[in-house]
């Protein structure tokens, strides 16, 4: 390894919060081999000295000292912790104060040296011919970028789908649609070929550990349906044309340009991207969430791991879906097709799992021991499930509150999907809201730009602006009674105090009365 390696990173000062940059978007970073303060010449650089020899893979704690030449020095010592490969050459760095408290995130998503190889830093010549320009451009390929995509298309919209990963991603399990995610998608086009890849669930019932009680509540005209994210994501990208989405475009930062005050948007690898309309579906940490000053979504204390497990003779379940409550646990069981079944087990969070979220073996095995005392079938379907379809993560929400008060809009740029209202997945409706937000967006910017030219100018701005506000009002009620119900029976959930859950309870039974399926009963109206 070279004793000097350069990347470039681009990112907004404000992660930085305890530097005082001055205001610029950009900021050139380097990273040298040792404490120097070589390169400081002319890009402003901080300077982080580092043990190079240790990268391998795992969280990495070293003590460091950051230094810039804004300031003399950072103040105390930090923590450099090297997170999981996010994509292929590119990790998340995080800046921890004082031991682990009070975490910042730097949010470096550069192109880290570290054992692949370094992408040289472009000369300001190139960097000049770096530079595209695009009518609406989407930042996120997963269900929401793409329907957000599709819906466009159906209007004869063209727009650019930037996605980080180098395919598309089809991990994350399954997700439930209702009757309200399949308006939205026979409105996408796509509604009936994705029926027919999932059998509707009849019923939910409810039982428990601790008594002989249990519930069952209709559930066939609330049309519930367990999909898969991959024959989702799938069905979405294959209806788009093929230059609708770009792979490996790593998007570190958002601004305004100043002249035009439309959007520009900058990639990992200098790339610069100026679009009239930018719409953020890049999920639950997202840049251009970041850009609009929404508040960083919460971090639930709920832990949940997800997993499928197949039946190559077929299963006994039926077209039910289980909920099944322990003490310390609650697991969800519902079949996909005759043969293959999607599980999901919410706990409290614990050291563990810091371990187990890296190793799905570990998550099996902790999550059969999570569920000591159930039925055999149960604990059966955990042991023999698809390993490979393992995973483990914290639930993460934005408060109703933030939803409420926040900024979804800036300009011609807007949210959508999680990017928007990431939320606790106890109704299962992410994903279906995700595609509601799709549709309605598409119907508001093709009712204002469709039958004009879309070019600089502020008519143009002025349109879409427009569009984009109806959007967002359009939007918000539907939001904030979707968000408002997950956040209380997360929250009864994620507490152990019985006052609180009767609270909650309450305030519940107040906003659904007593059809806890009633926002299935939701249509998002026509394209």
């Amino acid at each position: 390894m070279a004793d000097q390696l350069r990347f470039r990173a681009i990112f907004e000062p404000s992660y930085l919060s305890s530097f005082s940059f001055d205001k610029k978007n950009l900021l050139p970073l380097f990273f040298h081999k040792g404490c120097s303060k070589q390169g400081s010449e002319s890009s402003s650089p901080l300077v982080v000295s580092y043990f190079v020899g240790v990268f391998c893979g795992r969280i990495i704690r070293k003590k460091i000292r950051v230094l810039c030449p804004l300031q003399e020095e950072a103040k105390g010592d930090q923590v450099l912790c090297l997170l999981q490969e996010k994509a292929k050459g590119v990790r998340v760095l995080f800046l921890l104060q004082e031991e682990g408290k009070g975490v910042q995130v730097l949010c470096l998503t550069g192109s880290v040296a570290l054992k692949y190889s370094v992408k040289k830093q472009r000369s300001k010549k190139e960097m000049k011919a770096a530079e595209e320009t695009h009518d609406i451009v989407i930042i996120g390929g997963g269900i929401c970028g793409l329907a957000t995509a599709l819906a466009l298309h159906r209007k004869g919209i063209k727009s650019l789908v930037l996605e980080r990963s180098d395919e598309l991603r089809t991990t994350g399990g399954a997700i439930s649609v209702y009757m309200n995610g399949w308006y939205a998608l026979d409105q996408l086009g796509v509604g009936e070929e994705l029926r027919s890849k999932a059998i509707l669930i009849k019923e939910i019932k409810d039982s428990w550990l601790f008594k002989e009680e249990t519930n069952t509540t209709p559930s066939r005209k609330a049309g519930l349906r367990c999909l898969k994210r991959s024959d989702l994501v799938e069905t979405l990208a294959a209806t788009l044309p093929a230059e609708s989405i770009r792979f490996s475009c790593i998007i570190v930062a958002t601004e305004i340009d100043p002249v035009t005050s439309f959007p520009i948007i900058h990639a990992s690898d200098g790339l610069i991207i100026k679009a009239k309309i930018l719409v953020g579906c890049d999920g639950s940490n997202s840049v251009v969430a970041k850009k609009l000053g929404l508040k960083a979504p919460k971090i639930s204390t709920i832990c949940e791991a997800r997993g499928f497990t197949n039946y190559p003779n077929g299963h006994s379940f039926g077209d039910q879906f289980l909920r099944l409550w322990g003490h310390n646990f609650l697991l969800g069981r519902a079949p996909v097709n005759d043969k293959l079944v999607f599980w999901f087990v919410d706990h409290k969070f614990n050291q563990r799992d810091i371990e187990a979220r890296e190793d799905p073996k570990l998550i099996r095995d902790l999550t059969s021991q999570r569920l000591e005392g159930s039925p055999e079938e149960v604990i059966d379907m955990i042991k023999n499930c698809e390993i490979d379809s393992l995973t483990l993560t914290r639930i993460r929400y934005r408060a109703p509150w933030h939803i409420l008060f926040g900024k979804m809009q800036k300009g011609t740029t807007t949210l959508a999907g999680d990017s928007f209202h990431v939320m606790d997945p106890s109704i299962g409706q992410g994903g279906s809201a995700a595609i509601e937000d799709a549709v309605v967006l598409a119907r508001c910017l093709a009712g204002e730009l469709q039958h004009h030219q879309v070019a600089d100018g502020g008519e143009l701005k002025k349109r879409a602006e427009a569009a984009i506000a109806k959007y967002v009002r359009e939007r918000m009620l539907r939001i904030m009674s979707l968000s408002t119900r997950a956040f209380l029976i997360g929250s009864m959930s994620a507490t152990s105090s019985w006052v609180k859950r009767m609270i909650f309870c309450v305030l519940l039974v107040l906003l659904s009365g007593n059809n806890s399926l009633s926002h299935a009963q939701f249509d998002c109206g026509h394209l």
